[in-house]
């Protein structure tokens, strides 16, 4: 099914209100007769005609939906439609798609908060369409660099929906017959009961199941939703009925997300225990290797347009010296790649996964009783493998198109900040398992960076042209203009500390060659070019607190932060 394109440019959304209308549309009456509504309101100085609201609902298919497919609209429906069943839902969508300026988009999250609390604590409401709006809130919210802290209370909020709507259990396992009448009764008196789920029912419930792994094996804020042979059972029924095309999409990252969140529960938890004296021996190997071999089982099932894609992106990256990306950025540079964003969300996920697979080893050590030359070397294998994946993956973010950029889910840019520490580790572990001066020839990371920054400006000057909607700081900075210089710092400070290690170096060894003569040499200190290329103790106060504190921390066996 071919997606939709937006009919017209959204031109002034943004208006002023002649009075606080809040959560209602506007209506007029004439003569006793209700004329059809004109206009949705979200909060004062934001509204739209529902002619605007249909061009931002088909960008919101065209553009949003396939990079987080857990909350799809129909193709045939249109704002008044949606407004009709699900109000709240449309204007959830709206403050997601349509341009706003800083201080409206402050107020629209901070009406969209008041609501939730308001219905779902205060009211305890229980309903689809409040749990389709956290996830939508959740996946394109404004949480800048870093997963942030505001999204645990409504991930958690979303967890007591699903749980009270009986949506993660089949419904043939609720109330007696399974020795308990209360969780039946409850729903009868609080109106909760659902006669059956539906494809939406399953699609929204899966979506919070995958959010919530992710920040929990990534960012350790939330314990990971239980895999049960339900969620099996709602994969293979959306696989089935391909009510859209992006369910295919849907099911691949649960999949990906399910294997991850195994793989996690296997290796000691650091939050628990010190792991600087635990082996990477063969039973954690094994692990690694089996979940690898899932992944791959799981690559191998996708569309051919999929794997394809995926194996031309590693072919041209591999191709380039010492690692570059700045040829593949998929801007159109390389006929190869010009698959779409769905595509490309499979790949970051697929080596996001597998950065998270191998990381744990950073923190481990190789086995030193072990006779076995193979099992010797596990550690200094799978950290190969972590960094190649690492390499990968920013091969694959550097194919989203300039025009989705703006638009892409966090789960990309969780994936992102995790790549960006776990390359800051591994280019800086000094470790006998591992090379460090040959992991950053294999891996230009300087390079990566600069790609990056590159691309959130563009992506943010692309935005700003097309009319499109552009999130902020609190600082009124553009999100996107913000990543930008945040990678061209970490750039400089990648550059200015391995230029330091490289200089302590030379200066020992120039001390020690020049001892018998009693000169130091001190070349380095006159080379112009050589000058620190930049001040890393002038640490920007924008950036994101507990992402430098795990970046710039110099202990290697530090963890993933708590954020």
């Amino acid at each position: 099914m071919p997606e939709p394109k937006p009919r017209q440019t959204i031109t002034s959304i943004v208006s002023p209100l002649s009075s606080v209308t809040g959560n209602t549309a506007t209506s007029s009456t004439h003569h006793g007769h209700t004329e059809p509504l004109e206009y949705v309101d979200i909060v004062p100085g934001f509204r739209m005609t529902f002619d605007e609201a249909n061009v931002a609902l088909d960008l919101y298919r065209s553009v949003y939906t396939p990079s987080f497919p857990f909350v799809p609209i129909p193709l045939t429906m249109t704002a008044f439609e949606l407004y009709q069943t699900t109000p709240f839902l449309l204007r959830t969508i709206l403050q997601v798609t349509a341009p706003q300026t800083p201080t409206i988009q402050r107020e629209a999250q901070l009406w969209f908060r008041q609501y939730i609390a308001q219905h779902v604590v205060v009211e305890q409401e229980r309903s689809l369409e409040l749990l389709q709006c956290i996830l939508a809130f959740v996946a394109w919210g404004n949480f800048q660099f870093y997963i942030e802290s505001q999204a645990t209370d409504l991930l958690q909020l979303a967890g007591a929906i699903v749980i009270d709507l009986g949506l993660n259990k089949s419904l043939d396992s609720l109330g007696a017959t399974r020795g308990s009448f209360v969780p039946e009764a409850i729903r009868k008196v609080k109106g909760h009961r659902r006669e059956r789920h539906t494809l939406d029912d399953k699609r929204a419930m899966l979506g919070w199941s995958y959010l919530s792994s992710l920040v929990a094996t990534l960012f350790r804020r939330l314990q990971s939703s239980v895999y049960t042979p339900y969620l099996t059972h709602c994969c293979e029924t959306l696989l089935v009925t391909q009510e859209y095309n992006s369910d295919k999409l849907l099911v691949a990252l649960v999949g990906i997300q399910r294997i991850l969140t195994r793989v996690s529960d296997a290796f000691p938890s650091l939050d628990l225990e010190d792991t600087s004296n635990q082996v990477l021996g063969a039973p954690l190997y094994m692990v690694m290797a089996t979940a690898k071999k899932e992944l791959d089982a799981l690559f191998q099932n996708q569309p051919s347009e999929v794997k394809c894609n995926g194996m031309m992106t590693e072919l041209i990256y591999l191709s380039q010296p010492e690692g570059h990306i700045e040829d593949i950025e998929g801007r159109g540079e390389n006929k190869w790649l010009t698959s779409g964003i769905r595509t490309v969300l499979f790949w970051i996920n697929y080596h996001g996964v597998l950065m998270k697979l191998y990381e744990p080893a950073i923190h481990m050590r190789h086995s030193q009783n072990s006779k076995d030359l193979f099992e010797s070397n596990y550690r200094t294998e799978t950290l190969w493998n972590c960094l190649h994946a690492t390499k990968l993956f920013f091969a694959s973010y550097a194919t989203i198109p300039l025009d989705n950029l703006g638009s892409i889910s966090l789960v990309a840019t969780a994936y992102m900040s995790f790549a960006v520490v776990t390359s800051s580790r591994l280019l800086f572990l000094n470790d006998s398992d591992w090379d460090v001066n040959l992991a950053r020839k294999s891996f230009d990371f300087a390079a990566a960076c600069q790609g990056l920054s590159d691309m959130f400006r563009e992506g943010d000057r692309l935005a700003q042209s097309l009319g499109r909607r552009r999130k902020f700081e609190d600082n009124g900075e553009s999100v996107l203009g913000a990543h930008h210089m945040k990678i061209l710092w970490i750039r400089n400070w990648y550059l200015d500390k391995t230029f330091t290690v490289l200089s302590e170096t030379a200066t020992k060894a120039s001390t020690s060659v020049s001892a018998n003569t009693g000169q130091v040499g001190m070349a380095m200190d006159s080379d112009p070019q050589q000058q620190s290329v930049h001040d890393s103790s002038l640490l920007p106060i924008e950036l994101d607190e507990e992402f430098w504190r795990a970046l710039l921390d110099s202990n290697p066996l530090t963890y993933m932060p708590q954020v």
